[in-house]
């Protein structure tokens, strides 16, 4: 999603880190970020924050996905949106 949501010629940037008995690993991008209105119900299934304007294609079921392996490892999963872009982030018992 990183890749396909940022515009040509940006980057995207990867961080796994370990501390304190957990592994927290990152992804930022350089796009849209997720609407304000959507908040945590981009983890929902079917749901993809995808509009005309920034990329229609997806099934939204990526990111339910990934919430609910993260959760079934005891682990958490969010984001944080920034000026430019957004950062996804989960963290997992090691």
């Amino acid at each position: 999603n990183a890749i396909k949501y940022s515009p040509p010629g940006t980057q995207v940037g990867l961080s796994v880190h370990i501390d304190a008995g957990l592994v927290a690993l990152s992804v930022r991008d350089q796009g849209p970020g997720v609407p304000d209105a959507m908040g945590e119900s981009v983890f929902e299934a079917f749901e993809s924050g995808a509009s005309p304007a920034n990329h229609p294609t997806g099934s939204g079921l990526g990111l339910a996905i990934a919430k609910k392996v993260v959760e079934r490892h005891d682990g958490e999963i969010g984001f944080q949106n920034h000026e430019q872009g957004c950062t996804f982030f989960f963290k997992i018992p090691v």
